[in-house]
């Protein structure tokens, strides 16, 4: 029985393709995610909300805001959800951990309006006060309006790192563009939006930014690129089998070898 190289490949290539594939999840920004790939095809229907609810309420403890950030915005679409004190002040508390303070104020105002319990309004408005004592509000006006990019800038120096994460989440929501009237929360100073120059006062009147709308530039993303990109350690073996044939075959002795085997 003679093998040759060829059958010697072709042994190793279904040795490593009885691999049951792992399947990660690998995100097109760069980044590793670590969740399972199942995990994305939960059925939802099939959990209560009261258990989705707890679910979010683990993923504050562990601090994984952006988890829990984005199961409440599918719970507040429901009808129990939008009534649901709880979803925005959750909401609430997802939004000023990820320095988006404009949407943090925004949900504690919907949250006091949901519930009637002397605490949680007296807890809400507490954290309305301490949340808002450092940002004032600005309006971006246009004419006409619509829709663009507001190029904003700091004219000062953002010394506090907590101030400094909200106008950069500021800033990023406004090159992504945004519909005029667009008001926001910003650390009082100075600022630039689109080479119109306004300044927030503590105290002052909230001012309002007239100015000229950037066109929002839409970047079409190649049809063979997802937003996430699943790869199989089944696959990567292959990959490597076949690269090593490939190597196996530019080697400089490129006589063919047999192995003669003898049976008694």
């Amino acid at each position: 029985m003679k093998l040759t190289r060829t059958s010697r490949l072709s042994s190793a290539l279904m040795s490593l393709l009885i691999i049951t594939p792992s399947m990660y999840s690998l995100k097109s920004d760069g980044g590793l995610g670590l969740e399972r790939a199942l995990a994305e095809t939960s059925d939802e229907s099939t959990q209560s909300y009261t258990q989705r609810l707890r679910q979010v309420e683990l993923y504050m403890d562990r601090a994984l805001f952006v988890q829990a950030r984005r199961e409440l915005l599918k719970l507040i679409q429901t009808q129990q959800g939008e009534r649901d004190y709880r979803v925005a002040k959750y909401l609430a508390t997802c939004a000023h951990r990820l320095h988006d303070i404009t949407e943090a104020l925004r949900y504690l105002r919907v949250a006091r309006r949901l519930t009637s319990d002397p605490q949680e309004r007296a807890w809400i408005g507490d954290r309305y006060q301490v949340w808002s004592k450092s940002y004032g509000l600005v309006r971006f006006s246009s004419d006409p309006e619509g829709q663009g990019v507001i190029d904003l800038t700091s004219a000062h120096r953002i010394l506090n790192p907590d101030r400094l994460s909200v106008f950069k989440v500021a800033q990023e929501q406004l090159l992504k563009g945004v519909q005029t009237p667009h008001t926001l929360y910003l650390p009082y100073g100075s600022y630039l939006a689109n080479s119109v120059s306004f300044q927030l006062k503590r105290g002052a009147p909230s001012p309002n930014v007239q100015l000229t709308l950037k066109p929002i530039i839409h970047v079409e993303e190649s049809t063979n690129t997802s937003k996430w990109v699943y790869i199989s350690l089944g696959g990567v073996a292959l990959v490597a089998a076949i690269l090593g044939g490939y190597a196996l075959f530019q080697a400089p002795d490129t006589k063919e070898r047999t192995l003669t085997l003898s049976f008694q």
